[in-house]
């Protein structure tokens, strides 16, 4: 099936346990919506796809935004805490910053 997602960046993350599964964050370029602008982004954790959005005025404040909930939403899940998920090496934040509290 053809789709007409147009992607701005992609990640490939580890998830450790009994097995080494592949965590996919997808980030598509922001689109006009309506006034202001969209900016869609996926997570793909091995048993569920989790699909979220993040808008702003223009094109760059929705693809930053979209970046910021992609950042906690990563950060926050579990085994992010625990250490499990990882970019390149345990212990690397998953190469994000953490969002200021």
């Amino acid at each position: 099936m053809p789709t007409n997602k147009k992607i701005a960046a992609q990640r490939v993350l580890h998830l450790v346990g009994e097995h080494v599964f592949d965590v996919a964050i997808t980030v598509e370029i922001p689109l006009p919506d309506e006034v202001d602008y969209k900016c869609r982004y996926s997570i793909a954790w091995p048993d569920k796809v989790f699909n979220g959005y993040a808008m702003g005025v223009d094109s760059l404040q929705a693809l930053l935004l979209a970046l910021q909930k992609i950042q906690a939403d990563i950060l926050s899940a579990g085994p992010a805490k625990d250490g499990s998920l990882f970019w390149l090496e345990a212990g690397d934040g998953c190469g994000l910053r953490k969002v200021p509290e």
